[in-house]
């Protein structure tokens, strides 16, 4: 009888408060003194929606912390309004905000600096994220409470958020990169940039900085780029420089970035003709044939003759 009262009593608050729905995350007062708070806001808006989406329990082969994720799913949930028109981050800005996510820490915890915030490890629907120490910042029993009347059972209610719905097991670990990984994007950039200085060597800093690129980037994003590059007039010198690329340029993340994102594409007016200003040469060019061009010829030996 008492658990039916109890029941009913619990039914009733529950309609004069409903639950919001789709849990919460935790974010530490602190935050506002964190290195991220001083980033432009891009950085702040990637992470609290990381951290909205990422598991905060096992499941479906992901672990507590972690989500999968592409660029173009973030560049859309990142993306606002300017009035009626949509601002879209680029590919080039989400690629620097994971970027420096992977390397910065957020500054919760004093004893160790080196935490990064995040991980990242390519799969084969975009990637797959792991946010550092997540347990830990969003478990509210480690944080101090706002007050004396802060209610315990309240800091113990479990929470429940949004389950990814981009499940994909295949994933490749960064730390695994195949050797044939490397000599693959060596002869793509050979047999597609052939108006680039040829690739002999994969030194040990350049092989780095492919593996470093493959936390983000597929092989078939380095077949773009090379692919890019190549059809870009400014890219291969014809520049007031007369610059141009190599792949140790090619493949700097910032670089690649701007190719991936067409800032180097030939502009349409580089493809116009220039205009004359010779007037007699603005007028329609007559093709004639060979035979109208003999008959031509003919006419003004003759004409030469009478004269």
């Amino acid at each position: 009888m008492k658990n039916a009262i109890g029941k009913c009593i619990k039914e009733r608050c529950n309609l004069n408060n409903p639950l919001i729905p789709g849990g919460y995350i935790l974010l530490s007062r602190k935050i506002t003194e964190s290195e991220i708070f001083k980033k432009p806001p891009l950085y702040l808006k990637v992470w609290v929606y990381l951290l909205s989406c990422a598991q905060h329990r096992q499941y479906k082969g992901l672990k507590k912390g972690q989500l999968y994720i592409s660029i173009p799913e973030i560049q859309e949930a990142c993306s606002h309004m300017v009035g009626y028109r949509k601002v879209t981050p680029t590919k080039a800005q989400i690629y620097n905000v994971l970027e420096w996510l992977r390397k910065r820490c957020e500054g919760y915890d004093e004893s160790n600096d080196n935490t990064t915030m995040i991980t990242t490890t390519k799969a084969t629907h975009g990637l797959l994220v792991n946010i550092e120490k997540y347990g830990f910042y969003q478990n509210p029993k480690n944080y101090e409470s706002n007050g004396d009347n802060d209610n315990e059972k309240n800091a113990k209610a479990e929470r429940e958020q949004r389950q990814p719905d981009n499940i994909n097991k295949n994933v490749k670990n960064d730390k695994n990169v195949k050797k044939e990984t490397y000599s693959e994007i060596a002869e793509l950039y050979n047999t597609i940039c052939l108006s680039f200085p040829r690739l002999t060597k994969l030194s040990d800093a350049r092989k780095k900085a492919i593996k470093t690129r493959l936390n983000i980037y597929t092989t078939d994003d380095f077949k773009k780029l090379f692919t890019m590059a190549e059809s870009s007039d400014f890219l291969k010198g014809k520049n007031d420089r007369n610059w141009s690329a190599t792949f140790d340029w090619l493949i700097k993340d910032s670089n690649m970035a701007k190719v991936l994102d067409g800032n180097y594409k030939n502009s349409k007016q580089a493809d116009k003709k220039p205009k004359s200003t010779n007037k007699f040469n603005n007028f329609p060019q007559r093709e004639y044939t060979s035979q109208q061009m003999s008959d031509i010829e003919r006419a003004l030996i003759n004409k030469g003759l009478e004269d």
